[in-house]
This record gives C-alpha cells, structure tokens and sequence, in this order.
C-alpha cells in the first residue's frame, strides 16, 4: 500500500500505526514490513492512536480556519482564482490550453476529498469543451455542400458518392435496367429512390446521385431490388 500524497501521510508515527493496525498488510511506501516492526508498534498502538487522533483533529481545525479565510472556498481548489479570469476553453488556442493545463496539473496540492472531487469537475470541463471544440472544428472544416439538381427546369446528373453504375437500356426493349453499385454495409432503409419518367435519383448518406433517362419510363410499373452479396441496386423501368 502507498500513502504518499495522502494528508495523513505527514502525521508523526503514521506508519507504526497503519502497521500495528493492518496485520495483513506486507510492504507499505515501497518498504517491507519486519516482524520486529510489526511487534514494537502493536505494543505501542494505544498510545499511537492517541497522536494520531490528536493530530488528525488539528488538521480539521486548520482546514477549517483556511476555508473561512479564503471566503468559504477551500485551499485545494486547484486553480480556482485563475479559472476565474480566464477565457473559456472553447475560446483559447492550442497554446494557451496547454499552458493553462500545465499550471493547473503541476500545482502541488494535497490529496485530499476537497482535491479529487475539484480534479473530477476539471476532468469533466475538459471533455465538455473539447466536445464542443471538436464540433466547431468539423463544421468549419466541412462546409454543407451545395446540390443542384435542376435548373430552368432541366435535370443533371449526379453522382456526389461516386458510385459505379451501367444502364443498360439495349438488352430488353421494352424496359430500362439501372445497377448502381452502393455500399455494401448502407442499410436499405437509408436508402430513398425516386423513380420519374425522365429520371432517377437516389439519395443515401446526405449524397445524391441522379441520371436523366434518354427515353421515357414508367414508374409505377417500375422494381428495384438488392443484392445481398454486393449490396448493389438494381432498378428495372418498362
């Protein structure tokens, strides 16, 4: 066991009483315990735990005597005075995020309820702000894209994923056949298709890919399937 940063580590005689008290315990502060060791403090324990109740109560009256001097707010408050006056998280540089981490990290402080609890809510912040710094970053960084699907009234087309597709309108002259080749792992409910009798546009994933059709269809005689090998749509238009 190791009580280093813990307050009741600077009581005087703190060891001989964690020894005499914890028979268990083997090795503690990276040294191992002896028998002697073990025996000389168990045979002392009453007048050990004296001093250490006597010196854990005089920590409680100085802790309270230094939160009623700094206005109710605990010494431990890690930083407390320069988060105060500084600038928002979101707002600063890489620069000054990182220095300001670094003076709050490397302020020496004891550890105590007050210091983990404060380091939590810093921890918490943290993740907020960076959450919110993400955010900004991928809406400044990838603009909303501009989709013009028609102009004086006439189609164009699109292909904004880049999925492979054949029309084949030479093997069946009485119909249409459309194969586009969409990912595999896009569900079919995220996929909308919309057949017109001079186009066809299919919109998965904020893209959209639509191709005029060089001769007239009929949609309500048209079918669409999917393969569950490749995933690719295949759209069938008399």
């Amino acid at each position: 066991m190791y009580m280093t940063g813990n307050p009741c580590s600077k009581f005087e005689n703190y060891r001989e009483f964690i020894v005499a008290t914890l028979p268990q315990l083997q090795r503690l502060d990276g040294t191992d315990i002896t028998t002697t060791e073990r025996l000389e403090a168990i045979q002392n324990l009453n007048s050990l735990r004296k001093s250490i109740v006597f010196q854990q109560e005089e920590y409680f009256k100085q802790q309270e005597k230094k939160k009623e001097g700094s206005g109710g707010r605990w010494y431990t408050d890690i930083g407390a005075e320069t988060q105060s006056i500084a600038k928002p998280i979101g707002e600063m540089t890489n620069e000054e995020l990182k220095k300001a981490n670094d003076e709050y990290w490397n302020t020496p402080v004891d550890y105590t309820p007050e210091t983990r609890k404060e380091i939590h809510r810093k921890l918490e912040a943290d993740k907020e702000a960076l959450e919110e710094q993400r955010k900004g970053v991928r809406t400044n960084k990838v603009p909303k894209r501009e989709t013009v699907l028609e102009r004086d009234g006439k189609r164009f087309n699109m292909n904004q994923a880049k999925w492979p597709f054949r029309l084949d309108d030479t093997t069946d002259p009485n119909s249409v056949t459309l194969e586009v080749k969409i990912p595999k792992y896009l569900s079919t409910q995220n996929v909308d298709l919309d057949v017109q009798p001079t186009y066809v546009k299919i919109t998965a994933e904020n893209r959209t890919f639509q191709l005029v059709l060089n001769e007239e269809v009929c949609p309500d005689k048209s079918s669409c399937q999917r393969s569950q090998i490749t995933g690719s749509l295949v759209i069938t238009m008399p």
